[in-house]
């Protein structure tokens, strides 16, 4: 076959069945919050939630917005 394939190779339709980072980030938000791990006038350190969850800050914004 000519390396003009469009196909998805296997290894990258496995990885569209894990969770995107803003959605990981949102729920874990969500579960904190409920949980009462995060309070109304916490300040949010952006940084820090992002290293506790495991994702970017971007997502987290994003989660946030």
């Amino acid at each position: 076959m000519s390396g003009t394939d469009a196909r998805p190779s296997a290894s990258l339709s496995a990885t569209s069945d894990l969770p995107k980072a803003v959605d990981v980030a949102y729920r874990t938000l969500r579960e904190w919050i409920l949980q009462g791990v995060l309070v109304a006038g916490q300040g949010l350190p952006e940084a820090e939630l992002a290293v506790r969850i495991g994702v970017s800050r971007t997502p987290l914004r994003e989660a946030i917005g």
